[in-house]
């Protein structure tokens, strides 16, 4: 398992059902230590299957997925979540819900042509839906909100899903060089301003004594 060295980290994977989303993040669970998989089947039936496919379940489903990744963080680094999440207003509300924990936000898009995910058709949705069954599939029968800014994209078309977790770990080991960068850097302005302020309490306490000498 790899031992990248990061904070609590929700590595958030959006793409069409069939892009690959699910397998990579079991890829990343084999790799990553302290990790654990919410997808949108598994956030689904741990509340009853109540809710639908597609963009009409979003909502429910976005509130969900941050509740459960809430508690998952108390006892692990890495939510990784694997879910269509069609609408970028939610993706933009589970983002900032997590970011104001002071958990660290992966958005990666995982990019695959619609053909493509219909010939994996992994759950069999889309020949459901070509027999004539009502299933709401983002981006063929209603609407995906394509991001407009992920911190990654990865093409299952052109990349093995074991290639786009080593995209994602490399992402990881990026932000987290980052992160220790801008803290250091916090860090050695806060130890300046702080020298600062005790050379001019010294200069101060100095001047202070050496006028108390002179009036003695």
């Amino acid at each position: 398992m790899s031992t990248v060295e990061c904070p609590k980290t929700m590595i958030f994977l959006t793409g069409y059902s069939g892009a690959g989303k699910s397998t990579i993040a079991e890829e990343l669970l084999t790799k990553l230590q302290g990790s654990i998989v919410l997808d949108g089947d598994k956030v689904r039936a741990a509340y009853g299957n109540d809710t639908p496919h597609g963009r009409d379940g979003s909502k429910v489903n976005a509130e969900r997925l941050v509740e459960l990744a809430l508690k998952n963080f108390k006892s692990t680094t890495y939510v990784i979540t694997a879910f269509v999440a069609p609408r970028e207003d939610l993706r933009e509300y589970v983002k900032k819900t997590i970011t104001d924990k002071d958990i660290q936000f992966i958005e990666v898009y995982i990019s695959a042509k619609i053909e493509t995910c219909q010939a994996r058709d992994p759950k069999g949705l889309y020949a459901k839906q070509k027999k004539g069954q009502h299933i709401l599939l983002a981006g063929l029968t209603t609407t995906y909100d394509i991001p407009k800014a992920p911190d990654l994209i990865c093409d299952t078309d052109e990349n093995t899903s074991a290639q786009c977790a080593a995209q994602i770990i490399n992402k990881l080991r990026e932000k987290s060089t980052t992160s220790e960068q801008r803290q250091w850097s916090l860090g050695t302005t806060a130890l300046a301003s702080l020298f600062s302020f005790l050379l001019v309490t010294l200069f101060l306490m100095r001047h202070h004594f050496l006028r108390s000498i002179k009036t003695f």
